[in-house]
């Protein structure tokens, strides 16, 4: 009973040994429910808090009479509940209990609301904004950005040229419209500095808010790829107001990141907000990934003047300079189907790694939520699908979670989905006590402000 009891607390007891400790916990079960009044007993028997009979109602009856009790099942399942919603709300199972033990009905539901489900008629019975995003072709995105259209403009093709100013003109308008919209749900993360991040990006882009999984909920999203702005200093403050407006970011994975959009994926959640990180399985997709890759190899070798086989040599140098070491020479010769299959090969190498890096390893993958504390973890996805399924329920707030100790004992919330750690509740006792004594003063300064 003692070791039930901390998990609910949230900490281990410092009473002396009491006849709770002497039960035969079958025998204990089998012969008694608990109710409120019963657990309040063995609370104060430990030298606990004791809790309302709201908060007994909200975690442990479910909507049933409080008077007949629970039995030991659904106790330990009001215990994993309540969990979740303490890691969620607070990063921290003790300080969750010592909120909310004490709470009543109204002050529950007022102090969990953010936590609870969204009614999704919120979203598809949205009605039609006045002015809408003109879609332009993931094949000319290209033109918007600055590096890409700065050696367009050094060229000497006029009809490029005079592209590059229409697709311009459509993306400052575009801009317009997502600074002018009324609703943000999702920004997308991404770098924008070669051909192939503007099209590749442009291109999941396009096909994700597509799925069947999204369609009918009309999100209002950012795109990067669809809009322009000439002053590189307005640009980022739009991109920043898009960002803070969000409810979540997707983060596209690519062959190469840039500190822009890393710091977006951590400005998300250091603002306690979701991260999802699409990252590509090319295993299985390599036939659409050469088909993507020719079709940049042809944009940039009608931009830059050069050959396909060009081009390729090129990305394999840039992204894989380790893995050609020695290959140098010998990739003068390679033909363009040799290229391009060592390209999907290395690439394919390179984002599985990247894959396993964020959700497992990299400290990135886990930032603390600025205002509370709060740990949140990057969600990682590897087919659209997948991310479609994952964005539904992050905007509804619809996440399925479990509790997970490790080998650390660390206590983790998993999203079922993904595997992926969603919050953390650490085991070391120095650093959780150095952590919470230094945030504790920041939060109540944050409270008293509101």
């Amino acid at each position: 009973m003692r070791t039930l009891i901390a998990k609910l607390t949230g900490h281990d007891s410092s009473a002396p040994r009491c006849f709770l400790d002497d039960l035969d916990q079958n025998d204990f079960w089998a012969r008694h429910k608990i109710g409120v009044s019963q657990l309040n007993e063995i609370l104060l028997a430990f030298a606990y808090e004791t809790v309302t009979s709201d908060f007994f109602d909200r975690f442990f009856s479910a909507g049933k009479s409080a008077a007949r009790g629970v039995t030991r099942e659904e106790f330990e399942l009001g215990i994993e509940s309540f969990q979740k919603v303490a890691l969620l709300k607070y990063g921290n199972i003790k300080f969750g209990f010592k909120a909310l033990c004490q709470m009543r009905t109204s002050e529950l539901e007022r102090e969990l609301e953010d936590l609870s489900p969204i009614d999704e008629t919120i979203f598809n019975q949205r009605p039609q904004p006045l002015r809408s995003v003109t879609p332009i072709d993931p094949t000319e995105t290209y033109f918007l950005g600055h590096v890409t259209g700065e050696a367009i403009e050094k060229g000497h093709d006029e009809d490029r040229k005079t592209r590059l100013k229409q697709v311009r003109e459509v993306g400052r308008n575009n801009l317009h419209v997502y600074l002018c919209s009324d609703e943000m749900d999702v920004y997308v993360a991404t770098s924008m500095r070669d051909i192939e991040d503007f099209y590749f990006v442009g291109t999941v882009t396009k096909r994700l808010f597509e799925k069947p999984e999204l369609a009918d909920l009309k999100l209002r999203y950012f795109d990067p790829t669809q809009s322009f702005c000439d002053d590189r200093i307005e640009k980022g403050l739009g991109e920043s107001l898009m960002l803070r407006r969000a409810k979540c970011t997707v983060y596209c994975a690519q062959t190469t990141e840039t500190l822009g959009k890393d710091s977006e994926l951590a400005v998300t959640l250091a603002q306690g907000k979701p991260v999802i990180v699409y990252v590509p399985q090319i295993k299985d997709n390599e036939s659409r990934y050469r088909e993507l890759c020719q079709d940049v190899a042809r944009i940039h070798s009608v931009i830059h003047a050069c050959s396909e086989e060009d081009y390729y040599r090129s990305k394999l140098v840039e992204r894989h300079a380790k893995s050609m070491v020695g290959e140098g020479g010998a990739m003068k010769e390679w033909d363009r189907c040799r290229l391009q299959d060592e390209l999907v090969r290395l690439d394919g190498e390179q984002f599985e790694r990247k894959a396993g890096l964020l959700k497992e390893k990299h400290p990135l993958g886990i930032q603390v939520n600025l205002d509370t504390g709060v740990a949140n973890g990057v969600l990682v996805v590897r087919t659209l699908t997948e991310c479609a399924h994952v964005m539904r329920q992050v905007v509804t707030n619809r996440l399925a979670l479990r509790i997970e100790r490790d080998s650390s004992g660390s206590l983790r919330l998993v999203e079922e989905r993904t595997n992926c750690t969603y919050r953390i509740m650490v085991s070391d006792p120095v650093l959780a006590n150095s952590f919470w004594n230094f945030y504790r003063p920041w939060i109540s300064e944050r409270r008293s402000r509101c």
